[in-house]
């Protein structure tokens, strides 16, 4: 995200079951977001990102 200002941010991690393990919104003023992954289960997840008019999903991997 290339915003000088804030917006709106929605993530979600969905699990190989199509299972939503993970949500949080929260507004962005910079292009970082940390989040905590440490209580999934090691395996392959889909990481979806929700913003002002555009989604994006991508596979995350937890070793």
């Amino acid at each position: 995200m290339n915003n000088t200002n804030s917006s709106s941010l929605q993530l979600s991690i969905i699990n190989s079951l199509g299972k939503e393990v993970y949500r949080t919104n929260s507004k962005i003023k910079s292009g970082v977001m940390s989040f905590d992954v440490s209580k999934l289960s090691a395996g392959i997840y889909f990481l979806r990102v929700n913003t002002e008019g555009n989604s994006h999903v991508k596979k995350l991997i937890i070793q």
